[in-house]
């Protein structure tokens, strides 16, 4: 079961792939901070104003420290299974009229909605919003407390508050297969 320390949603089973290997964290932002104030910037097809944040934190198999071939090809089977979670947890959240947005780790720019002229970065939103994890020689690397530099980080972005998004995802069961 995925470690969830501001929501339960023990209801996701990932085939393939070890569900105790991820960490869940939901955030609401405040008003002044820098997605609202830049968010036509980042979400240019958004009218709603972005609410909360869903961190989704991936142990991977090795060390993100440099782009080795083993890495590269870790990231990018980490980011097919995001890729599933969240068009899984998008097509909800579409039945309940909540707006959410997943965003791309590779280049932190939203999946569904058009692209803007900035866009989203992980390490420096992780960094604010979840204590733990640490950004490393001050730049994108992140650490994790218990899991070091093998952690791959996603997100989700949404117009819901985290309570209405942990109901819409524990309302729905995610089964997802996965071919990694």
């Amino acid at each position: 079961m995925p470690t969830i320390y501001d929501g339960d949603v023990r209801n996701i089973l990932i085939k393939d792939y070890l569900a105790e290997d991820l960490e869940i964290y939901f955030r609401d932002i405040n008003f002044d901070d820098y997605l609202i104030i830049n968010q036509k910037n980042l979400l240019p097809s958004w009218e709603q104003k972005i609410k909360s944040l869903g961190f989704f934190l991936f142990k991977s198999q090795v060390n993100l420290v440099n782009n080795s071939l083993a890495e590269e090809q870790e990231k990018e089977r980490l980011l097919r299974v995001f890729l599933l979670i969240g068009r899984k947890i998008y097509n909800d959240c579409q039945l309940n009229k909540t707006f959410i947005e997943v965003i791309s780790s590779d280049t932190g720019l939203p999946i569904y909605s058009k692209k803007g002229t900035d866009f989203f970065s992980l390490p420096l939103l992780i960094e604010r919003y979840l204590n733990k994890i640490k950004r490393v020689d001050n730049c994108c690397g992140l650490s994790h407390p218990h899991w070091g530099r093998a952690m791959y980080p996603c997100l989700i972005v949404s117009s819901a508050s985290c309570e209405k998004l942990r109901e819409i995802i524990n309302i729905n069961a995610i089964q997802i297969e996965t071919n990694t």
